[in-house]
């Protein structure tokens, strides 16, 4: 087996997986915590992470959505978000990407960890429309009615 080189991968660090939960959702920093075991060579620990950060996306959508609506919730969720993800990364592989900065290796661009963030979002957002226009279709949800407007 060979031993991986750290000069030929470049890891996501944890600034990167904050601008991709800022771009799609939690999920994109998890993304990044993915991609970066994949890399170390840990499959094992990337399917870990990544059914761990999605139970903390649940979770947390359910509390903020529990909660009243008002501002400081509303700003809260993405806090948490970024935050979970940042510290997350640095917690769980920041030993690895230290190591991997002091072999002489570079990190990922910032730039396609917000565009890897940004696709995550819109996949995240059309699942969402789909299993909506789903559970509405068979009845399981019924969608508001838009208010009817005055004939003129």
């Amino acid at each position: 087996m060979s031993t991986i080189r750290s000069e030929s991968m470049k890891l996501y660090g944890p600034v990167s997986a904050a601008i991709a939960t800022i771009m799609g959702s939690l999920m994109g920093g998890v993304l990044l915590l993915w991609l970066n075991y994949q890399a170390l060579g840990r499959p094992d620990l990337a399917r870990k992470m990544g059914w761990i950060g999605f139970a903390i996306q649940v979770v947390l959508l359910l509390v903020f959505s529990s909660l009243p609506q008002n501002q400081i919730v509303m700003l809260g969720l993405p806090l948490t978000q970024v935050a979970v993800a940042y510290f997350g990364m640095h917690f769980l592989q920041g030993s690895a990407i230290q190591w991997h900065l002091q072999s002489g290796a570079s990190l990922q661009s910032p730039w396609r960890a917000a565009g890897l963030g940004l696709a995550v979002g819109l996949v995240m957002f059309f699942a969402a429309v789909a299993l909506i226009n789903v559970l509405a279709s068979t009845g399981l949800i019924s969608l508001p009615q838009g208010a009817a407007t005055p004939a003129a």
